[in-house]
């Protein structure tokens, strides 16, 4: 708390390190500031509750950049309001927490080649490698594929791998790749990711060609697997070149979402999912040739 504290006469490089420096200390003190007066040259603001006394005024020093606080009124008789949750945490000042807690993305970058070393050693036959580029040793992609999964997903799940990107929030971007299964009681069963720098061709024929090698290092003969995708031309066009005797479905979940953005027709997403699960060939035909009836764009 004493690194928050603010007193009459101290002043501060700018205007900006003023603000910063009364926004962590009304968050370290757990109260809420209502801001009165905020310019360039004066800051004037009192605790959020109605009676509370808590009140301060700063200026601008004359021929001067530094701010500087000229009264405070230091006492709060409303107990603090602001335990849950509080306004003045904004994002600048949350991101700043978190890398002092976790480290920056730029140090995170750095510990991979060790927390790759570290994940062999306590999983032995794991694969997990960090790809930079050669010109200025920058990170380019991840992958990840524990030996515990490449051995659990061969013997002991369905030969079904869910092949799917999802794109990062971080500072840096880029997408996350992954492949994914399915054990015996129909639970998602993780098998191998990657971080990649965008969610292209090249990146899913280098995810793929990976992941080929990850499961070759364990099996004399590579089992045919059924791989699950949203269809993109990248994903079809890898899974043709490494794993060419597989075979690719569509998720229906991407199916329904692309038939419905086209056509919105309703009635042609609820056929299409009772097509899907059809339990014989002439219930399927059957669906089939209602869909037909309604469009044979949709049919096709």
């Amino acid at each position: 708390m004493e690194e928050h504290k603010i007193f009459i006469g101290q002043e501060f490089p700018d205007v900006k390190a003023f603000r910063n420096a009364i926004k962590e200390a009304a968050i370290a003190q757990h109260f809420e500031l209502r801001v009165i007066k905020s310019d360039l040259i004066r800051y004037i603001a009192k605790c959020s509750i109605g009676d509370c006394p808590w009140r301060i005024r700063a200026v601008k020093i004359s021929n001067s950049s530094k701010f500087t606080i000229r009264s405070l009124e230091p006492t709060h008789t409303c107990g603090c309001n602001a335990q849950n949750g509080h306004h003045q945490a904004s994002i600048d000042w949350i991101e700043r927490g978190l890398e002092a807690i976790y480290g920056s993305s730029e140090e995170g970058y750095c510990l991979l080649p060790s927390f790759c070393d570290q994940i062999k050693k306590s999983n032995p036959g794991t694969v997990a490698e960090v790809y930079t580029a050669c010109a200025d040793n920058q990170f380019q992609r991840l992958f990840v594929s524990y030996y515990a999964s490449i051995y659990g997903f061969l013997n002991g799940c369905l030969p079904i791998v869910g092949l799917g990107g999802l794109q990062l929030k971080s500072k840096y971007l880029g997408t996350l790749l992954a492949a994914t299964s399915f054990d015996a009681d129909g639970g998602l069963f993780p098998l191998a990711f990657a971080v990649v720098d965008m969610d292209n061709d090249e990146s899913w024929m280098w995810f793929l060609s990976e992941l080929h090698k990850a499961l070759e290092m364990i099996t004399q003969s590579m089992p045919q697997f059924t791989f699950l995708s949203d269809g993109s031309k990248g994903i079809v066009d890898a899974l043709n070149r490494k794993f060419p005797s597989s075979s690719h479905a569509v998720c229906m979940r991407h199916l329904t979402e692309s038939i419905g953005k086209e056509f919105k027709n309703s009635r042609l997403v609820h056929l299409l999912w009772q097509a899907a699960y059809a339990t014989s060939i002439l219930t399927f035909k059957e669906k089939l040739a209602e869909i037909e009836d309604m469009s044979t764009e949709a049919t096709k």
